[in-house]
């Protein structure tokens, strides 16, 4: 490549002296700028073309001790697809095991493998929009084999809710292996009805992987909402099945605005706000704003949305009214703990 370059400087080199000798200075300038923007296009076109290698280039990492594995992420060539995750022998490169990834590099959530000092035994944990989950895997011969992990006790949530009350938060995340193989999980999970609840569990297996709980330790994790202000609004619990309209990143946040089905109608729309950070957690923000506005053919509407805050941490409810079908546009910003920020989703389309 680097004497392709050279033998073509070489060749405009000549071609500019022949042009200082037959043509006159005005027509020699706009020769030598025809020139010049030809070799930006060439290497604006080659550096284009070496764009998808880099793109396409596989993230390895969470080496195990012993240097035999790793974790590889194989990111997506089309928007949409989803990472291939799974964990590789490092001096063949050969596939060991694939796992799981449901939008789990999404935003700075990231999957992780956790190994034991021996590299016989690794926890890996999977992210999600709601939160993440643990699989425990221990090797055998050549691979690794999950193993089950035991029953664990319910969390201890504040107050009572239904026992099928769906969590909005729920995340078990593996946060170090003790010198006696046990592993220690991170349990949390956020509920309307039920509040915040979280724990640490130690979990210790025997040489065949079976797993049983040694240990449980609540913890503690915020003042619950309702303590402070026995007037906030809870909403029904069937707000936590809410489908995405539209979700975005602000800052290290993720906001996402819900409502019943996932779309927009005309007239009242209920819906429901949610900030969360990198691991998933909801998180109070402060003061929110909404704002939505139409330019469709022959109208022109704004208007400022009314924000609520409830008492679940994090989660808003606000009623959107849409006059017409159509795109429409949702500007959101806050103001408060975590500082300020403002996104604008993509239009969308508000149905009968």
């Amino acid at each position: 490549m680097r004497e392709r370059f050279s033998d073509y400087y070489n060749a405009a080199n000549f071609k500019t002296e022949a042009l200082h000798q037959t043509i006159p200075s005005q027509d020699l300038q706009t020769a030598l700028w025809s020139m010049k923007t030809l070799s930006l296009f060439t290497l604006v076109l080659i550096a284009s073309c070496l764009t998808p290698t880099l793109q396409a280039k596989d993230i390895i990492t969470d080496k195990s001790p012993d240097g035999n594995f790793a974790l590889r992420i194989q990111l997506p060539k089309e928007a949409g697809d989803e990472p291939k995750v799974g964990m590789i022998n490092l001096p063949t490169q050969a596939a060991v095991l694939e796992l799981d990834c449901h939008r789990c590099y999404e935003g700075n959530a990231k999957p992780k493998l956790l190994w034991f000092s021996d590299s016989q035994r690794v926890a890996y944990y999977t992210p999600h929009p709601d939160g993440g989950y643990t699989e425990v895997y221990f090797r055998r011969g050549s691979s690794f084999e999950e193993v089950q992990l035991p029953s664990i006790p319910n969390l201890p949530f504040p107050r009572r809710g239904l026992p099928d009350e769906q969590a909005l938060t729920s995340i078990s995340e593996p946060i170090r292996w003790l010198k006696s193989g046990a592993l220690v999980l991170h349990q949390e999970q956020e509920k309307i009805v039920s509040g915040s609840a979280a724990q640490k569990v130690t979990i210790g297996f025997d040489k065949h992987g079976h797993g049983s709980v040694l240990k449980v330790k609540a913890k503690k994790i915020t003042e619950d909402a309702l303590d402070k202000d026995p007037q906030l609004l809870v909403l029904p619990r069937e707000t936590a099945y809410f489908q995405a309209i539209a979700s975005n990143s602000i800052n290290d946040l993720t906001v996402r605005v819900s409502n019943r089905d996932g779309h927009l109608h005309q007239g009242d729309n209920e819906t429901s706000i949610q900030f969360r950070d990198a691991k998933a957690r909801l998180v109070d923000v402060g003061k929110v704003t909404l704002q939505i506005n139409s330019n469709m053919p022959g109208t022109q509407i704004h208007r400022d949305v009314v924000v609520e805050r409830t008492a679940t941490r994090g989660l808003y409810r606000a009623k959107i009214q849409v006059d017409m079908s159509g795109d429409w546009n949702m500007k959101i910003s806050y103001d408060g703990p975590y500082g300020k920020g403002e996104t604008t989703f993509p239009p969308a389309t508000a149905g009968l």
